[in-house]
Formats: C-alpha cells, structure tokens, sequence
C-alpha cells in the first residue's frame, strides 16, 4: 500500500461481509497451526456471522482505493466496549491502519460514555500485542477459546485526558 494513500474508516455495508470474512481469515492465516480448530473458527467468523454484525452495526472497515484493508468489530459489555476482529491487509500492516482503527472505536467508546476499552489476543501474536499496549491497553488477565489462550487487555478511558493521536499517520483521515 502506498503511503500516500488515504485511508477511509466507516460502518461497514452488507455486501461487503465476504471481503471482510476473507481479509481476517487471511490476516490470521499465517499463525493457523498455533490456534486450536475451534479456536481459529471462532477468530475467523464466517460470512455469516459478519453480516449479523454487519446488520447489528458492529462493523467498521478502513478502506483505501476502494479497496478494505482493515477491519475491526465491536459491542457493548457492561461499561465497556470490547474490540474484537481487528484485522489488517497483510499488504497495509504497519501504516497505522490498525492504530487507527483503535482510535475510532475509543472515539466511539468515549461518544457512549464507556468506562474503558477490552480486547484479547493471543500471546504469539506479538506485533499485534506491542500495537495495544503503545495505545494505553494493559494485560487484564487470560482466559481460554477452545483450548489456545488468550491475553484479555483493558484500557481505562478518561474523556478529559484521552489524546488521540493521528499525526504521525497524517495520510489516514
């Protein structure tokens, strides 16, 4: 991807769960024999499921030329919003898609007057690790999907003090 290339984050449309479903199948592709079975079926949700969310608006692509190179999802759980299917084109990884994404949905958790942010990953998916804790998210524990372990983040929101930063990534509106 170029990095002159502005990226375009939105709620995402219906006919594009299949694109979606595909770009995080393929975002975690690499790391498939680390994951239990169950476990990958469930980090890769199927068309299926993507519509629902889709339908739910719980969907939010980046997009570049007209083309999806991130995603990421989210709901409410009590006085949180969790994240969960950040995905980024292998081709875009490292300009600041997936950090953009995070600082939408933390605009967005702040807009429903959310507490704090929590998501999980796992442990061998570092880059994506060093990506959260650089924007504030703090290890909360583990829990368990289908056998492979999970990290649980959090990142406690404080309106007044929230600096969302973009500049460094000035290409990414």
């Amino acid at each position: 991807m170029k990095n002159n290339s502005t990226i375009e984050i939105r709620m995402a449309e219906h006919r594009e769960a299949a694109a979606i479903s595909a770009l995080i199948y393929d975002a975690f592709a690499d790391e498939k024999e680390k994951y239990t079975d169950g476990a990958f079926a469930d980090t890769t949700p199927g068309v299926e499921e993507i519509e629902e969310r889709i339908k739910n608006k719980t969907v939010w692509v980046a997009v570049s030329n007209n083309v999806i190179v991130g995603t990421a999802s989210c709901l409410t759980m009590g006085e949180g919003l969790y994240i969960r299917s950040v995905a980024v084109d292998r081709n875009a990884r490292g300009s600041g898609i997936g950090r953009s994404l995070l600082n939408h949905m933390e605009k967005l958790a702040l807009g429903m007057d959310c507490k704090h942010l929590e998501l999980t990953t796992c442990a061998f998916l570092l880059p994506a690790r060093r990506m959260y804790e650089s924007l504030g998210f703090k290890q909360n524990g583990f829990e368990m999907l289908h056998g492979t372990e999970l990290i649980r983040l959090k990142k406690i929101l404080n309106p007044f003090s929230s600096k969302i930063k973009l500049q460094k990534y000035d290409h990414i509106k």
